[in-house]
């Protein structure tokens, strides 16, 4: 979590906040070892302090397999 600390100190935690609150709307990517990669958009659900970017997404999905 150190880097964390000194991309605060740039600004770049909070830049990248306001551009996922600003835009709500990303293309969510997976499956980045093989192409063609597997792209769907999605919306962001909230923002953390720490920078993690929350969406909402099905259980059982295919997504959530190729993220693990």
């Amino acid at each position: 979590m150190g880097d964390t600390k000194n991309f605060e100190n740039y600004g770049a935690l909070s830049k990248i906040k306001e551009l996922a609150e600003d835009g709500r709307i990303c293309m969510f990517t997976t499956q980045l070892s093989e192409a063609p990669l597997a792209s769907r958009p999605m919306a962001t659900q909230q923002v953390d302090e720490e920078g993690n970017i929350w969406f909402f997404s099905k259980e059982g999905s295919l997504k959530n397999q190729q993220i693990q």
